[in-house]
């Protein structure tokens, strides 16, 4: 697993990243924080990786006030860039 440091520097051209909830897409693009996320977003996180990497589009429940972006924790994430 990546460092955060090195998820930062990988961003690609036309996106920022942000802190927070899973917001929905790519779970590759997502790096959940390993000290603040429990075993289970974890796993989850990594079963939604595996599954993309299969060619499968899981569906995802965005975050919310009341729940944990599909399950998979706080942690890193790249969106488009904001203007």
């Amino acid at each position: 697993m990546m460092t955060s440091q090195e998820f930062i520097d990988a961003c690609p051209t036309g996106k920022e990243v942000i802190h927070g909830y899973f917001l929905g897409g790519d779970p590759r693009q997502f790096l959940p924080d390993e000290e603040m996320n429990t075993p289970g977003e974890m796993a989850r996180w990594r079963e939604a990786c595996a599954l993309w990497n299969l060619g499968e589009r899981p569906q995802q429940i965005a975050a919310g006030c009341w729940n944990s972006g599909a399950g998979m924790g706080v942690g890193l994430q790249y969106i488009e860039e904001l203007s």
